[in-house]
C-alpha cells in the first residue's frame, strides 16, 4: 500500500488495483495511474475537506467514482454516491461503511483488496478545554466512545486520525481513545494545520507510548511512504 500525504487531511492511497483519494482540496496532486479506478471520498463540506476541484478529476482520469457525505452540496450530480451516516455501501468491489462524525459529515471505513482503511474526516474527540461546559465535554466523550465502539470489531490496516494542535491539552485524546477500541496496524496523523511537531508530542504522551511505533511521522506535503 503506497500512501501520499497531500495536505491537511488529504491522502492518496494506491493499492494494486485501486486508487483511493480522501478529502482533497485542490492542493498539488501526484500522478494518478490511469489503469486503476479512482475513488474520491469527501467526509463533509468544510473547506479544509471539500473543494469543487474534485469534479475536474474526471477530465484527467478515465474512471472516477465519487463517494460524498450527504451534507456536501452536490446531490444533483449523477456521478456521485451520496453517503449518509451509519450506512454500508457496495461500490464495485469496495465495501464502504460510514460512521456519523462528532462534528460534521461522516468517517469512512473502506474494505478493499483485503485491506481495511479508516479515514476519520472530522470524527474526533474535540476537547476544547475551558471553552466547553461540563455537559458539552461529557456529551463529546460519550459520542466519540460510541463511534469507537462501532469500529472495535474491525482489524484496521491503517487509520487516518485527526491530531489537531488547536485543542492544546486535549490534542491526543482522539488517538488515545481510538486505540483503546481498535488495534490498528498503522496510524497516520492528519488535520495538523502544518504543525508537524505535534506528532512528536503525541508519541511522547504516556497515553500513547505503548503504540507510538505504529504512528507515521509526517513532515511535509507530498510525502510518500509504503506500508
Amino acid at each position: 500500500m503506497k500512501i501520499t500525504y497531500l495536505h491537511h487531511s488529504a491522502f492518496l492511497i494506491e493499492l494494486k488495483h485501486h486508487l483511493l483519494l480522501f478529502d482533497w482540496v485542490n492542493t498539488p496532486l501526484c500522478e494518478l495511474p490511469k489503469d486503476k479506478p479512482l475513488y474520491v471520498f469527501v467526509s463533509h463540506h468544510h473547506e479544509d475537506h471539500f473543494h469543487e476541484a474534485i469534479f475536474t478529476l474526471a477530465k484527467i482520469h478515465p474512471d472516477v467514482h465519487y463517494l460524498i457525505s450527504d451534507n456536501v452540496p452536490c446531490k444533483d450530480r449523477k456521478d456521485v454516491l451520496v453517503c449518509a451516516c451509519d450506512q454500508i455501501y457496495e461500490v464495485d468491489d469496495l465495501q464502504v461503511k460510514t460512521i456519523a462524525s462528532t462534528d460534521e459529515g461522516v468517517a469512512f471505513l473502506v474494505m478493499c483488496e483485503q485491506n481495511i482503511i479508516y479515514h476519520a474526516g472530522d470524527l474526533n474527540w474535540w476537547d476544547w478545554g475551558e471553552e466547553d461546559s461540563e455537559e458539552e465535554a461529557q456529551q463529546m466523550e460519550t459520542a466519540y466512545r460510541k463511534a469507537m465502539k462501532k469500529l472495535s470489531r474491525y482489524q484496521m490496516d491503517v487509520a487516518f486520525l485527526p491530531v489537531d494542535p488547536r485543542l492544546i491539552k486535549g490534542f491526543y485524546k482522539g488517538v488515545s481513545c481510538f486505540m483503546q477500541y481498535s488495534d490498528a496496524k498503522h496510524i497516520i496523523p492528519m488535520h495538523m494545520w502544518d504543525q508537524y511537531d505535534i506528532v512528536e508530542k503525541l508519541c511522547k504522551r504516556d497515553e500513547v507510548k505503548a503504540y507510538a511505533k505504529r504512528i507515521q511521522k509526517i513532515r511535509k506535503d507530498m510525502e510518500t511512504f509504503t506500508i
